[in-house]
Order: C-alpha cells, then structure tokens, then sequence
C-alpha cells in the first residue's frame, strides 16, 4: 500500500509568500511592463 503524503505548509506560508516573494518577483515585472507601454 502507498504512503499517505503528509506534508503540509505552515499556516502562515500563504501570508509569507504574499509578503516576501510577491513584491519581489512581481513587482518589478510589473515596473517593466508599465515602463514599455505608451499610455495616451
């Protein structure tokens, strides 16, 4: 029989990723595409 998978994240790794990782990958994504387009 298969191993149950157990493995659960922190209850907090929804707010850390919000925090942490949003503002640092999609933030300057963000700049950039901004930057490129000419709006009228």
């Amino acid at each position: 029989m298969a191993k149950e998978n157990t493995y659960q994240l922190s209850s907090r790794a929804a707010e850390t990723y919000e925090e942490q990782k949003v503002p640092a990958i999609f933030a300057p994504l963000a700049r950039a595409t901004l930057d490129s387009l000419q709006l009228p």
